[in-house]
């Protein structure tokens, strides 16, 4: 039951209302990977931290890009939800975490 639950917010996260093309990577961020990952970027039940100390800062962006587009594992695929860009902004937010 609960990989039932998992599965559904995680189509519904992929699957959330478009953002305008021109979104920062934070607005990116926070409507399409806030919901797993954490508004905090530390992880949460469902998804791992992507911020300061995570194993993502030790991804390179190419990893990391086509993650978001394909997806992996239980995270959904991005690639149909976020433009290029968006993803390489988000990307940017990212890494600019301190």
């Amino acid at each position: 039951m609960r990989r039932v639950v998992i599965a559904g917010l995680m189509i519904m996260a992929a699957c959330g209302p478009g953002l305008p093309e021109g979104a920062t990577g934070q607005e990116v961020y926070n409507a399409s990977c806030a919901r797993c990952h954490g508004s905090d970027l530390k992880g949460t039940s469902l998804a791992p931290g992507l911020g300061p100390g995570s194993e993502f800062v030790n991804k390179d962006d190419a990893y990391a890009a086509q993650t978001i587009t394909r997806g992996r594992g239980s995270m959904p695929s991005f690639g149909n939800a976020l433009s290029g860009d968006q993803i390489e902004r988000v990307l940017t937010y990212l890494r600019e975490q301190p």
